[in-house]
């Protein structure tokens, strides 16, 4: 959440927060804008009194905090701080926030995953949006979770090396990302010129187009000829197995 190295020297950018009551309170700002968000996006509608769509939305959140040293410690207490805040004026989080104290977020994710189907769990992730994993193969950034998620993961470090092209961020295209996907053989999927529903129904009814008996249609034949025998419907779309038979 940008609690830890993005504030860690905000002092040498700005004397003022030389103030550790200043740089405190700014912690406790950003900690009370996550639990507005959990409650604005996790809460339905009928209990926050907001009126907005009806949305599919998540029943539990995990927040999982590192407390192992001063500055982690400090952090955790503003977050414990900011969601006992936020639950006098919406009681409801209780039932959505849960706070894991020093808990493996891929872990947990993994653990709350097994044997669910759909898949309902989602770990967020505080990723480099220049860098995929950042700098996970390095020694630095113990307690990032970007790094550390690549470090537990052979399948997302991996990944991140090829989209990265690279171990070091550098500038890039606007379509650096889907050109290096398409290269590796894979698909890229523009989630803002997705179908409607409706147009989707429209091209699966389009395909399942089944190729009809014809035999009506053709000239008659002598009756002493042996007549072919009828073709079978065909389905592309589905695949069926029934082949069109031979004349």
């Amino acid at each position: 959440f940008g609690m830890g190295a993005f504030l860690r020297h905000l002092k040498l950018n700005d004397d003022r927060y030389e103030d550790p009551a200043r740089i405190r309170n700014l912690k406790r700002r950003i900690a009370d804008e996550l639990m507005n968000a959990i409650a604005d996006i996790c809460i339905p509608p009928s209990k926050s009194g907001k009126s907005k769509a009806t949305t599919s939305k998540p029943c539990r959140l995990h927040l999982c905090l590192v407390c192992v040293n001063p500055e982690s410690i400090d952090n955790h207490n503003c977050f414990v701080e900011a969601a006992a805040a936020k639950v006098q004026s919406c009681p409801e989080l209780k039932e959505i926030l849960q706070l894991r104290r020093n808990v493996d977020s891929l872990q947990l994710a993994h653990e709350l995953g097994q044997n669910t189907q759909p898949l309902k769990v989602a770990l967020l992730n505080g990723a480099n949006r220049k860098l995929c994993g950042n700098h996970w193969f390095q020694s630095g950034a113990r307690y990032a979770i970007d790094e550390n998620l690549h470090r537990r993961s052979a399948s997302l470090s991996r990944a991140s090396l090829l989209v990265n092209f690279d171990t070091e961020p550098r500038p890039r295209k606007a379509t650096q990302l889907e050109e290096t996907v398409r290269f590796f053989g894979g698909s890229v999927i523009d989630l803002t010129k997705a179908p409607k529903e409706k147009d989707k129904q429209k091209a699966a009814d389009a395909k399942h187009v089944q190729i009809q008996d014809t035999a009506a249609t053709r000239a008659p034949v002598e009756a002493s000829a042996p007549q072919a025998k009828p073709k079978k419907s065909f389905c592309f779309c589905c695949s069926a197995r029934d082949s069109l038979a031979r004349e």
